[in-house]
This record gives structure tokens, C-alpha cells and sequence, in this order.
């Protein structure tokens, strides 16, 4: 589970080491590099690739807003500037979030 050694470990690779396959294909992302330019020079899978387009098609189906994993989709698959995501969210109102109400 995430809450374990194993799920917090994973997490800390992802989002800091070259090591991680995720944590390359984003930072290749962040470098202006395409999906297409990325996957074209290894054999490597990065899972948060495939998961990204799962959830955007999961959260569409059940009419779930989650601005994030939208903004990681445009990424990926629309080449959507990752900086420009990032101004994105960032100019979004502020709101409740998952039943917390932003002020509070």
C-alpha cells in the first residue's frame, strides 16, 4: 500500500531519481522533448505513461474533475507545454477539495 515502506520508497524515487523511468520521461517532458521524441529512444516503460490516459478516460466516464492528472494528459498526449500547465493550475480559483473548503 502507499502508506508502507515499499509505497512511500516508490514515491520519493519517482519524484527525485534518474532511475526512475517516470521521473525521466517528465523531466525529458519539462526539457521540451514529445512523448514520440521520448519513447523513440528506449525500450523503457514508464507506467504513469499508460496510467495517464486511464485516468483521464476514468474521470470523463464518472464526471470527476481532476485538474492534475488532466494537465499530465495534455502533456503527454496534446504536447501542451509543461510550464504552461503549470500556469494553468496554478491560475485556478481556489475551492474545496476533497470536502475541505479552501479558507478554513
Amino acid at each position: 500500500s502507499m502508506a508502507g515502506l515499499a509505497g512511500v520508497g516508490d514515491l520519493m524515487l519517482t519524484c527525485s531519481s534518474s532511475l526512475s523511468r517516470n521521473f525521466t520521461v517528465g523531466k525529458k517532458l519539462a526539457s521540451g522533448m514529445t512523448l514520440e521524441e521520448i519513447s523513440g529512444g528506449t525500450n523503457a516503460v514508464a507506467e504513469g505513461v499508460a496510467t495517464a490516459k486511464s485516468v483521464r478516460m476514468l474521470a470523463g466516464k464518472l464526471g470527476v474533475e481532476m485538474p492534475i492528472c488532466d494537465a499530465v494528459y495534455r502533456c503527454l498526449y496534446e504536447g501542451k507545454a509543461p510550464r504552461e500547465a503549470l500556469a494553468e493550475l496554478q491560475a485556478r480559483p481556489l475551492g474545496a477539495e476533497g470536502g475541505l473548503v479552501a479558507g478554513e
